[in-house]
């Protein structure tokens, strides 16, 4: 028998997402479930603080910017939403 929490966790994980995603109506609610359930959708949770960086102090304000955050591009977009 495994000895790994994860081994023992798993059975009820397993179950409790698939009731929440039973009661999911929405085709919206279905993509914002499965994006946080997708491999690495929380890796950006390890990243560094940019202030934590010893680069900070030779790099502008205006130079660090987010271009793009979103959790759906535009090839996914459900079908019939603007």
């Amino acid at each position: 028998m495994p000895s790994k929490q994860s081994f023992w966790n798993q059975p009820g994980i397993l179950e409790v997402r698939s009731t929440i995603q039973a009661s999911l109506v929405e085709q919206s609610q279905m993509a914002c479930y499965l994006a946080s359930v997708a491999p690495h959708s929380g890796d950006w949770l390890l990243a560094l603080p940019i202030a934590n960086c010893t680069l900070w102090t030779t790099v502008e304000d205006r130079a660090v910017r987010v271009v793009d955050m979103r959790l759906v591009s535009p090839t996914n977009v459900i079908a019939g939403q603007t």
